[in-house]
């Protein structure tokens, strides 16, 4: 069964939210136990604009992980497409059909299977 459009972009949502939540814990408590172990508790008052810099350093690092990560798994399924259509200009203009081919990785393999089933028809004409 092929994912429609809409399930693969909130498919990347979901992901995107899971990445950004387990970034930001993982950061936090390794922030809040290195600050625990290393300054007294009066200290830890007395460092508040260290801790709000951390902050920010923290949400910029956040922030471009979760690009990175966005822009790696949108790869799968954007990064074939100039290719098919650069592959199914050539058929077309050849007259001749193939099967089209994307990685198994590739989000959108399932759709490229169901073209390549309607190609193999084709050429039985």
């Amino acid at each position: 069964m092929i994912k429609s459009g809409r399930r693969i972009k909130l498919e990347l949502i979901r992901f995107t939210v899971y990445v950004v939540l387990a970034v930001m814990m993982a950061i936090s408590v390794n922030f809040y136990w290195f600050l625990s172990t290393v300054l007294p508790p009066t200290m830890l008052a007395q460092s508040l604009m260290r801790i709000v810099m951390f902050s920010v350093i923290e949400l910029i690092l956040i922030l471009g992980i979760t690009v990175l990560l966005v822009k790696w798994f949108t790869f799968t399924v954007i990064g074939p497409l100039p290719r098919l259509q650069e592959e199914i200009n050539d058929m077309v203009s050849k007259d001749e059909f193939r099967d089209l081919v994307v990685r198994n990785s590739d989000k959108i393999k399932e759709f490229v299977d169901s073209v390549n089933l309607i190609i193999q028809r084709l050429n039985k004409k």
